[in-house]
This record gives C-alpha cells, sequence and structure tokens, in this order.
C-alpha cells in the first residue's frame, strides 16, 4: 500500500514538473486583434447622454481636449484652460479601463503610464499650478508619442498627429 501512496507522489510530483510547451506560451497580439480592440466599443451606448467611445476614439477625445486646454494658454484665457484641465482629468478616469485592456501586455502598460502622466498635467491645470503642469508636459508627451508609435507598429489608424505627443 505504501508504494502505492510513494508512487501516486511520485506520479504527481513528475506531472506538476512538466516543461511549457510551445502550445502553452502566450503569443503575441496580431495587428488584427490589436485593431479590432482599437476600434470595438466596450458596451452599447444607452442613451445619447451617454456617449460610447471605442479606445481610439477616447484617445482622440483626450487628445480634443488637451488641444483645447494648451489653445486657451496660448490664447491668454486660463480659465477656460482649467476648465478643461478639468474635463480632462475626469476623462482619463473614464477611460482608463477601455484603454489598457487591449490584446497586448506591453501596450497596456505605455498606455497607463501615458494616462498617469496627462491625467497629472490635466489635474495640475485643474488646480491652477501650471508651472507644475509645464515641467510635467514634456515627459507626458514622450508617453504619449511611445503609444501612438506602438499602435501604428499594428497598424491602427491613429488619425491626426496628436497634440498629446507633440505639444511642446
Amino acid at each position: 500500500m505504501r508504494t502505492f501512496v510513494t508512487l501516486g507522489v511520485l506520479l504527481t510530483l513528475a506531472l506538476g514538473a512538466v516543461p511549457a510547451t510551445a502550445t502553452d506560451v502566450k503569443q503575441p497580439p496580431t495587428p488584427e486583434q490589436v485593431q479590432a480592440w482599437s476600434t470595438t466599443l466596450p458596451r452599447q451606448p444607452t442613451s445619447v447622454l451617454d456617449p460610447v467611445y471605442s479606445p481610439i476614439e477616447a484617445v482622440h477625445f483626450l487628445d480634443r481636449t488637451y488641444a483645447v486646454m494648451l489653445q486657451d494658454f496660448s490664447e491668454n484665457a486660463p480659465g477656460d484652460a482649467w476648465d478643461k484641465g478639468g474635463e480632462g482629468s475626469k476623462a482619463v478616469d473614464r477611460y482608463r479601463r477601455t484603454l489598457t485592456h487591449s490584446p497586448d501586455k506591453k501596450l497596456n502598460r505605455l498606455m497607463n503610464r501615458a494616462l498617469n502622466q496627462v491625467g497629472d498635467v490635466f489635474d495640475d491645470v485643474n488646480s491652477t499650478d501650471t508651472e507644475q503642469a509645464a515641467r510635467t508636459a514634456p515627459r507626458s508627451n514622450n508617453s504619449w508619442a511611445q503609444v501612438e508609435a506602438a499602435l501604428k507598429l499594428y497598424g491602427v489608424d491613429t488619425g491626426e498627429p496628436w497634440s498629446l505627443s507633440t505639444a511642446r
């Protein structure tokens, strides 16, 4: 009886130690998978008052908000820019889950870092700390340039150059 128990334990250990096969290793996503993710709505809209954006549309929404905020500053309208800072901060929080759940884990990490950084810029502008926003904006722009480049490598149509990645 003891030999059967010992044999059972050894067999269990041996089967548990089987090396991973090539099929067990996670393959990188295909361009088609990332392209489909970028244009697919995360859910269906429930009303006109509740717009739903695909990941690429959410990035464009953040980009437009960022561009308008920069324009308001250049036109010496800081009050409007502060409003856009608050709007952008809320949008980062709202779209983070959608934007950080692509099929590519590396893209998700890049996107999360870019969202953290632009969220900080929006927060600084919203709290009227424009000097801090000016210091952190270049780092944010660099992160967004990396996100944009990663999406383009997958063949995603990112649209016009992003203010998020080109603003200085």
